[in-house]
């Protein structure tokens, strides 16, 4: 199986997955991450039209690895500039991107929520976005001029929301 580098391949959006079908999915996608060098994959980049992603972080506090089945985003924080984005589909390409610290997130296989902040939490927004036919250029920094809706999707111009706090933050 090999990660697909085709964008119109990446610009379908995924179907729902039966915990049954993710489960199978995340194995596959395990393997594969096993072989990559990356730290996330969403089963539309090996060919599989399913909403389901798998992660695995390294962090200060140790490791943040899951698989998730039908991700959601419910809350989303400080919006800040993530400043070396990549992605398995797209080799050797880096951008700043516009991304969330803090996340509350969701997904089939989980009863809790789950909170996410740093890196995790833009590993996640990252590969729900490959779920929904979004790539990390739909993200990236100069794609939001001051006049559009601000990311936060509080309704208001960027440059009356969180563009005046904006901050590019190591993590």
């Amino acid at each position: 199986m090999k990660i697909t580098t085709n964008e119109k391949e990446l610009r379908v959006a995924c179907l729902p997955a039966t915990l049954s079908e993710g489960e199978e999915i995340a194995k596959q996608l395990y393997e594969k991450l096993a072989t990559e060098p990356g730290i996330g994959l969403a089963a539309n980049q090996i060919g599989i039209n399913k909403k389901v992603f798998v992660m695995k972080v390294q962090t200060d506090y140790g490791v943040v690895e899951g698989h998730f089945v039908n991700p959601r985003i419910l809350e989303k924080k400080n919006l800040f500039i993530f400043e070396k984005e990549g992605c398995l589909s797209y080799p050797d390409k880096w951008i700043e991107t516009l991304r969330f610290y803090d996340i509350v997130a969701t997904a089939d296989n989980y009863s809790d929520p789950i909170i996410l902040s740093g890196l995790p939490a833009v590993v996640y927004q990252h590969e729900t976005a490959h779920t929904n036919a979004l790539t990390m250029y739909d993200f990236k920094l100069n794609k939001f001029g001051p006049n559009d809706k601000c990311p936060c999707e509080s309704g208001k111009k960027f440059k009356k929301c969180c563009h005046r706090n904006l901050q590019r933050r190591p993590i």
